[in-house]
């Protein structure tokens, strides 16, 4: 108390004040006189009692774990042009970058190593999912979140999901899963349609908020690191939303003979662009396959902005008259948001 009313303070900041009952009206006495920013790990600062008591008088804002960017800048890595533009300057940026999958985003690896990444995850898991829903049942949270940490960029449903882990309710699944988006551990995304039923009840895929969390709880995966690139992926494009003029929104898309597109950009109920997450195009089968997808995707959507990011790959591909841009996955996360000719 002292320190609200000894020195004058412009500015106050509270962590966590979500865990103290009726802390929306003391946040509000408090934003008559000064500046406040609360900070939280947990949807609640979201909640409708904060909306009634601040509205107009608060903005929200998700304050992800570090960019690759952001990574390079906290590691001293210089990202001039006189350094992407060399071949030494370039295989130091690819090195990074590994690292960046590896580690992750959580500033706190910076300064305590990599082993603080399973401390991170059981204090969400414990105290910002278990005891704050209080969850009974705990052994089988923790295999679902587990499993949903070490399955990233895979479709799932309810259902799948509830028989695997027999759980014979799917509701307590879907609780489950909403806890887990809850404490910002996952993300989801609906196959897009343009029918809103189709969206809920279509298997959907999870992304990680953080691919060194990931690693540090659940085995690598045995594929060459694809899903793990698809995630960061996800995660750039998040990001990405937040901070562009027209609201965005992102879905994954799948036919009927399961030609699929990793994301999809909507914006206004548009689809903008359409973007294929491939770690490796040599392969003449795998080119064929995403290229194709994309083709097939931008016909039935009506969209031309065509993307694939790649591990290492930088060209310009031509199918059935529409221009597909591949990019290396350094360049488009170091370059302005978009990276596209508007």
């Amino acid at each position: 108390m002292y320190a609200m009313h000894g020195p004058k303070l412009d500015c106050l900041v509270i962590d966590e004040i979500q865990n103290v009952p009726g802390w929306e009206l003391f946040a509000s006495r408090l934003r008559r006189t000064k500046k406040v920013i609360i900070t939280g790990s947990n949807a609640r600062l979201l909640s409708s009692d904060l909306a009634t008591h601040l509205t107009g008088r608060h903005i929200d804002f998700t304050l992800h774990p570090f960019s690759f960017g952001e990574f390079l800048g906290c590691r001293g890595v210089r990202t001039g042009q006189d350094v992407l533009h060399s071949t030494a300057g370039i295989a130091g940026i690819k090195g990074q970058l590994e690292s960046y999958l590896e580690l992750g985003g959580f500033p706190e690896v910076h300064k305590f190593g990599k082993q603080v990444l399973s401390v991170i995850y059981d204090n969400i898991i414990m105290k910002d999912a278990v005891l704050r829903y209080g969850i009974r049942y705990r052994t089988t949270f923790r295999d679902l979140a587990r499993y949903m940490m070490g399955n990233a960029a895979r479709e799932f449903t309810y259902s799948r999901l509830g028989r695997f882990l027999s759980i014979k309710d799917v509701h307590t699944v879907k609780n489950y899963i909403d806890y887990l988006r809850s404490v910002h551990l996952l993300f989801t995304l609906e196959r897009y349609s343009g029918k809103y039923k189709q969206r809920i009840i279509a298997p959907k895929k999870a992304y990680v908020v953080d691919t060194g969390l990931a690693r540090a709880v659940a085995p690598a995966e045995p594929e060459g690191g694809g899903r793990t690139l698809e995630n960061v992926v996800a995660l750039e494009l998040v990001r990405r939303s937040v901070l562009a003029e027209t609201p965005q929104e992102l879905f994954y898309w799948k036919d009927h003979q399961q030609h699929e597109v990793d994301f999809v950009v909507v914006e206004k109920g548009r689809t903008r662009r359409l973007i294929q997450a491939c770690r490796y195009m040599q392969d003449e089968s795998t080119r064929a396959r995403e290229l194709g997808n994309l083709v097939r995707a931008s016909r039935e959507l009506g969209c031309k902005d065509l993307w694939v990011i790649s591990w290492e790959d930088e060209q310009e591909q031509v199918r059935d008259g529409r221009r597909i841009r591949v990019v290396p996955l350094w360049k488009w996360l170091l370059g302005p948001p978009g990276n596209e000719d508007r």
